[in-house]
């Protein structure tokens, strides 16, 4: 496979994308949300998360994932309706892409130029929430067609209403669990999983293998599973005897994530802002014997953030501009290690 390249022009494109089409911007520090909005969005995230701890097929943990973006704003927060006003936020989408915007810029652009190289054929998105990623890589790849998956329902609503703002291309957007993507019967030369299957799910060994397991089934012959996720150094094992199950070898890894790079539901989990919290990419094609294991793709992975990165971010004065995307476009870190 040929190397991906990020440019400057990317990271700039996707940036004015996810500020555009969906009001998103980058937030310096905690104290950037109306401390209002930040009460309600904790409070909102808490119990979703409460009710998530009782497991993926409890109905009130389904529902919880169904209606996260169902209302415009926290039920019972009316003080929360002007803060969104006054600060100019369209929606919850809005204030959660804010919220992790380096992570999200990261991702599109990584995609984006991975999708430049890979194999031609349709793009199936696991986890798409409302489609901020695959409306900007449907335009920007007019040559595949695009389908993004999500249970959540209020999210796929307003994701569809917006499309058109967002200038998407052969993009469609389905309310959809993983477990059904076996039996949809479509399959897909690349699949993408950039939400965090195991983050999201706080899966343990088990559901690793079953989730992975799960999307692998929606692979075309010979098509190309990409993972992003930040737990795969703590379920490699797993991870590892699924993709062996698929017939996916790993041929390259990428560092997504880390120290300096807000992290997942940092806000939300008052981590501070220099916690350690790697995300790993991993690029792996059916039939192919694999150069790497998984806990070896994390190690290399970790060690390209923890040199390399952390020294380019430190010329950078603006704390928005420390993130992988820009060292990608700057050549002080390669997308595919």
């Amino acid at each position: 496979m040929r190397r991906p390249v990020v440019t400057a022009a990317a990271v700039d494109a996707f940036a004015d994308h996810l500020a555009a089409a969906w009001g998103a911007r980058p937030l310096a520090a905690e104290s950037d949300l109306d401390p209002v909005l930040l009460r309600a969005l904790r409070g909102d995230r808490l119990r979703f998360e409460r009710e998530a701890e009782s497991g993926g097929e409890d109905p009130v943990w389904r529902e919880a994932i169904r209606r996260r973006y169902d209302r415009p704003i926290p039920e019972g927060e009316g003080a929360v309706a002007a803060a969104l006003a006054d600060g100019g936020w369209r929606d919850l989408i809005a204030v959660d892409l804010s919220r992790v915007w380096v992570e999200v810029l990261t991702l599109g652009v990584w995609a984006d130029a991975l999708l430049s190289v890979l194999p031609a054929g349709d793009v199936l998105s696991c986890g798409c929430n409302a489609g901020y990623l695959e409306s900007w890589l449907s335009a920007r790849h007019p040559d595949r067609r695009f389908v993004g998956v999500d249970l959540a329902e209020g999210a796929i609503s307003a994701g569809r209403a917006r499309l058109g703002d967002a200038g998407a291309g052969d993009l469609e957007l389905r309310v959809s669990a993983y477990a059904d993507l076996a039996d949809g019967g479509e399959r897909f030369a690349v699949v993408l999983v950039l939400s965090g299957l195991l983050e999201q799910f706080r899966a343990g060994d088990e559901e690793t293998a079953e989730g992975i397991g799960q999307i692998a089934a929606a692979l075309a012959p010979r098509g190309t599973l990409v993972i992003a996720e930040a737990r795969l150094a703590e379920r490699a094992g797993a991870a590892a005897r699924a993709l062996a199950a698929a017939s996916l070898g790993i041929g390259e890894c990428a560092i997504l994530g880390g120290r300096g790079s807000r992290p997942l539901r940092h806000l939300v989990e008052r981590q501070p802002m220099g916690a350690w919290r790697p995300l790993t990419g991993l690029v792996a094609r059916q039939g192919a014997d694999g150069s790497l294991a998984v806990a070896d793709a994390c190690r290399r992975a970790a060690a390209a953030w923890a040199g390399p990165f952390t020294a380019f971010a430190q010329t950078q004065a603006d704390w928005p501009d420390r993130n992988l995307a820009r060292a990608w476009a700057a050549g002080a870190v390669a997308p595919l290690l």
